[in-house]
């Protein structure tokens, strides 16, 4: 995730072209489906980067939760996942 911060700062300063970033993008969309990446991130995980990316993270569509965590189910598909 470092690494794609590093990317997006690239991008912003127009060093990284819209296609490599929106590739980044989904990259890193990949990491915060996986179960667990998102209650860290909120739990204070997304402190360890700048606000202005942790802003870019949370406010790209890319990002829309596929799985949530409930204690007395477990993980569990959301509404998003499971649309084809």
């Amino acid at each position: 995730m470092h690494m794609q911060q590093g990317q997006y700062y690239l991008y912003r300063e127009g060093v990284v072209d819209d296609e490599i970033w929106e590739t980044n993008l989904r990259d890193l969309a990949g990491f915060y489906k996986f179960p667990g990446v998102k209650q860290w991130w909120d739990a204070g995980g997304k402190t360890g980067f700048t606000k202005e990316f942790a802003e870019v993270v949370e406010g790209s569509s890319a990002f829309a939760i596929m799985m949530a965590w409930d204690k007395e189910k477990g993980f569990y598909a959301t509404e998003f996942h499971e649309k084809p």
